[in-house]
């Protein structure tokens, strides 16, 4: 029959353990038209719902579904679609994706990967959004743009993209050249973007090398990048073994082909569980292979008295665009090589580590430190009433060293920058004076003094000293809190005198290089990092992609009497000099000329200490790119000259 008809039929449940069916129909489909449907309800003749025999519901008016409810599919995509007309969400509440709790009207939560991805071409042609757990906003193209940006009350954006940057003509003998600090054995991150090449080279093409020469790469001890001939678009990070011709190979194939044209931040990773690489933040495995009599481990000496971009030899060049170059004193784990790629460098390995390499709270009495003649030590409330446990020096001699001492082998032999924080209460019975509190590094004959003069009694004070760098020798450092650092010599004229110390720590500074390819104008490329290695480029073979007509130079004297600080290797002959600032916690008395002992920038002035002082400037250019600063102290001095290009 074609038809049944249904009219106030009624059923009763009254078994638990039966599945009932109020309707239920089973077809015999033998032969019958697509459209033929299970059910069809009318009203007036008019269709308000039905389902066809494939199961497909079909509503006139819409659903409406009390309480929560969940519609879903085992298998398969779930797909709505309206035909040519528009589908429209009206909530009341919010739409979530990923949660089940949206605080917004569209609220998409991935926790590890972009949120969102508008596409013009599938698969090739995008770019994504996605909520860092910064609360920065990235958004990286597959065209290789990426821009990080922070908003800050609602009112402006800070941006950071990948824009200027230093060109190479691929042709002329041209590089960037940076004198650093060895990288030695420690655990390092190397970290280069730029724009990859879009054809494969008919020789290598260098683009970062760090080693003891500054002309090849084939020295022992060293690392290079560089895309190579052996296979086809490939880029390769090379380790020299202590004899140059053993060599430890790491080959990625296919990079030109998936980056050629676009810009790309390849970072590798080295750490006592060999070399990890990323590009653009991507984990990627290369092919190892090894030459000579005994290839090096990953983990093997890297003597970098140099850092080089743009080419690894005078004739392996590169013929492209490098935006910026860092090295970390550190590991960097997979996430914080996504930041990487995304952000640049965070402030925290600009200016100091992630991690402190010691800290003593005195959680354990004296946590292993001892007391040198003259004073007693013990551990102690915190005189600040505070629960804290602390490190009590008492002076039992009116002569002696007065100082406590504890051997720390955590930072041996790794030839890198540090500084030592502490916490210091000088009790109020003592009488300070000009008496002066200390801090001393030892290694050799190798030392550090940081000195408070008059400190500060009845209060907890902080202390950083300096950042100082570590000789690499094999001895294992020691480090001291000391009364009258200078002279070892009595605190005060009585025996009572009591100091405690809190909270010591020893900090590995962050990055050891990291280079501003934006500069846009000059010579010079400053280091970010507190290391403060500024770099120069070649005048000849390298063009700024983004030119500026101004510029900065930075430099550091620490010399008494002469000291060049700039040539026409960093100084353009056609500079105009705008403006010369200086900073010093001394007090020597300056002057600035274009030769030595000369005064033809800036004549003899007293510098105050721990101000940033401008100098007036009596003649705006050097004439011949060359300047030097004359000291009557050997005072640390930080120098910024700020210049513009004269007209051609």
């Amino acid at each position: 029959m074609a038809n049944v008809q249904l009219d106030s039929l009624t059923d009763t449940w009254n078994n638990g353990a039966t599945t009932f069916n109020a309707v239920k129909m089973n077809v015999t489909d033998t032969a019958s038209a697509a459209a033929s449907k299970l059910i069809d309800l009318q009203v007036g003749g008019n269709t308000k719902a039905n389902v066809t025999k494939a199961g497909l519901l079909t509503l006139a008016s819409g659903v409406t579904l009390t309480g929560a409810n969940t519609i879903q599919t085992t298998t398969g995509a779930l797909t709505i679609a309206s035909g040519s007309s528009n589908i429209i969400l009206t909530p009341t509440s919010n739409v979530g994706i990923g949660t089940t709790g949206p605080d917004r009207k569209l609220d998409v939560l991935d926790a590890s990967n972009p949120q969102l991805r508008l596409t013009q071409a599938d698969g090739t042609a995008y770019a994504e959004f996605q909520a860092l757990s910064t609360g920065h906003l990235s958004c990286v193209t597959s065209g290789g743009n990426r821009i990080t940006s922070t908003v800050t009350n609602d009112t402006s954006v800070l941006a950071r993209q990948v824009q200027g940057g230093l060109a190479f003509d691929g042709v002329t003998n041209a590089k960037g050249l940076f004198t650093i600090a060895d990288v030695a054995t420690s655990d390092v991150t190397t970290s280069v973007t730029f724009l990859c090449p879009s054809s494969n080279p008919s020789s290598p093409q260098g683009v970062l090398y760090l080693g003891s020469s500054s002309t090849t790469y084939s020295s022992a001890r060293s690392l290079a990048v560089y895309f190579g001939t052996l296979t086809a678009g490939s880029l390769s990070i090379e380790l020299r073994g202590a004899t140059a011709s053993d060599t430890r190979t790491l080959t990625y194939s296919g990079i030109i082909a998936s980056f050629g044209g676009k810009v790309v931040t390849a970072t590798f990773v080295r750490s006592s569980s060999g070399m990890t690489t990323y590009f653009n933040g991507v984990l990627t495995t290369g092919t190892e292979t090894n030459s000579g009599g005994s290839a090096p481990a990953w983990t093997d000496t890297i003597t970098s008295t140099y850092a080089v971009l743009g080419q690894i030899t005078s004739a392996y060049l590169f013929p492209s665009t490098i935006f910026s170059a860092t090295l970390f004193n550190r590991a960097l784990s997979a996430a914080e090589v996504v930041t990487l790629a995304n952000q640049g460098v965070q402030e925290a390995d600009k200016w100091g580590s992630l991690t402190a390499k010691y800290t003593s709270n005195f959680s354990a009495t004296t946590d292993g430190w001892s007391g040198a003649s003259g004073v007693t030590i013990s551990s102690a409330a915190d005189p600040a009433a505070g629960p804290t446990n602390v490190y009590k020096s008492v002076a039992t001699a009116t002569t002696g060293a007065h100082k406590s001492n504890k051997v720390v082998s955590t930072f041996a032999s790794t030839r890198k920058r540090f500084k030592i924080s502490y916490e210091y209460w000088i009790d109020t019975t003592s009488n300070p004076n000009t008496k002066r509190l200390g801090v001393w590094v030892l290694g050799n004959s190798y030392l550090i003094q940081n000195n408070v003069t008059s400190p500060t009694s009845g209060a907890w004070t902080s202390v950083t000293t300096p950042e100082f760098t570590t000789d690499g020798s094999s001895t294992v450092y020691t480090y001291l809190l000391q009364l009258d650092a200078s002279s070892n010599d009595t605190f005060t004229a009585t025996t009572s005198d009591i100091v405690y110390f809190r909270n010591i720590t020893i900090t590995q500074i962050g990055s050891i290089l990291d280079a501003d390819l934006s500069a846009g104008v000059g010579y010079q490329v400053p280091d970010r990092s507190s290391n403060k290695y500024h770099g120069v480029v070649s005048a000849t073979g390298t063009s700024w992609t983004l030119a500026n007509r101004r510029g900065q130079l930075r430099a550091t004297t620490d010399t008494l009497g002469d000291k060049q600080i700039f040539s026409q290797v960093s100084l353009p002959t056609n500079a105009i000099i705008t403006s010369i600032i200086g900073y010093t916690t001394g007090t020597p008395t300056i002057k600035i000329g274009n030769v030595s002992a000369g005064s033809q920038l800036v004549a003899s002035v007293a510098m105050s200490a721990s101000t940033y002082q401008s100098f007036t400037v009596a003649a705006t250019t050097s004439t011949t790119g060359n300047v030097w600063v004359n000291s009557s102290t050997a005072d640390t001095i930080n120098w910024t000259i700020t210049y513009m290009i004269a007209d051609p």
